[in-house]
C-alpha cells in the first residue's frame, strides 16, 4: 500500500529538474514555458471558437433565415442607409412605417446585428405569430402574451421568459405592427392592448431602443388602443420615436 504525499514532500520535490512530457526538455515545473505560452494560446483559440459559435447560434434564435443575408443593392436608398447607419440619439427609438415589400424589416434587423456585433442584447419579436412556423418556439409578441396563461408550465414559463427579455433588452425590434392576434373590429382586444402598451412604456421609461415595423401610419396604430390609452401613447411617441420618411 502506498504511503501517502505530504505537503513537506512537495515542496521538497519542487525545485528538483523534470523533462517536459511534449518537447523533452528539462526544467524545475511541470511543462516547460514555450509549451505552457502554446497550450494557453490553444485554448484561448478554442474558447474564442466557442464563444463566436454561440454567438452564431444566438444571433439565428433571433433572426429568421429570411433577413440574414440581405442584398442592400435591393433596398431603397433611404432604408438602406437606415439599416447601415442608424443609431439611437435624442429620440432613442425608431419607427419604419410604410407599404409592405420595401424593406422594414430588413434595414431593422441590420440595426440589430451592427449593435450585436457589439455586444449590445437584442431581441426581436413579430407582434403576431408569422415566425412561429420556423419550428424554435413562441417567435411572436401575441402567442407570448396568450401562452403566459397556458395551462402548460412549461409553455407558461416559455412565455413568461419572453415577454421579461423583451422588456430588458437594449434592442428590441418589434415587427408589423398591425398584425397581432384577436384584433376586434380594427382595435387590439384588451388582453393585448394591455400588453403591448405595457411593453412600450416600460421601455420608454427605462430608455431602451424600441424598433417598431408597420405597413400602419402612426395615427392608425394608436387608434388601435383603448381610448383611455391613446392620448399617453401618442404623446409618448413623439417623445421617443424617430419616425423617418421612408
Amino acid at each position: 500500500m502506498s504511503q501517502p504525499v505530504s505537503i513537506g514532500d512537495i515542496l521538497q520535490d519542487f525545485g528538483k529538474p523534470k523533462v517536459c512530457g511534449i518537447c523533452g526538455q528539462t526544467f524545475t515545473t511541470i511543462v516547460c514555458q514555450p509549451c505552457s505560452d502554446k497550450r494557453r494560446a490553444e485554448v484561448e483559440a478554442q474558447e474564442r471558437q466557442a464563444q463566436e459559435q454561440r454567438r452564431r447560434e444566438l444571433w439565428e434564435s433571433i433572426c429568421p433565415p429570411i433577413y440574414r443575408d440581405t442584398d442592400w443593392s435591393r433596398i431603397t436608398p433611404r432604408l438602406r442607409k437606415i439599416g447601415q447607419t442608424w443609431q439611437p440619439g435624442q429620440k432613442h427609438s425608431l419607427a419604419l412605417a410604410g407599404d409592405t415589400g420595401i424593406g422594414k424589416t430588413r434595414a431593422a434587423f441590420g440595426i440589430l446585428s451592427r449593435y450585436f456585433a457589439r455586444k449590445r442584447s437584442i431581441f426581436a419579436l413579430h407582434v403576431g405569430d408569422a415566425w412561429d412556423h420556423s419550428g424554435d418556439g413562441i417567435r411572436g409578441l401575441s402567442s407570448a402574451v396568450y401562452a403566459q396563461f397556458s395551462d402548460d408550465a412549461r409553455i407558461r414559463a416559455e412565455a413568461q421568459a419572453i415577454l421579461a427579455r423583451a422588456r430588458k433588452v437594449s434592442f428590441l425590434l418589434l415587427d408589423d405592427l398591425g398584425k397581432e392576434r384577436e384584433s376586434n373590429s380594427g382595435r387590439l382586444s384588451e388582453t393585448m392592448a394591455e400588453a403591448l402598451f405595457s411593453l412600450l412604456e416600460a421601455r420608454m421609461i427605462a430608455g431602451r431602443t424600441t424598433i417598431l415595423t408597420s405597413n400602419l401610419a402612426s395615427r392608425d396604430f394608436v387608434s388601435r388602443f383603448p381610448v383611455d390609452k391613446q392620448k399617453p401613447l401618442r404623446r409618448r411617441l413623439l417623445e421617443c420615436y424617430e419616425a423617418p420618411s421612408i
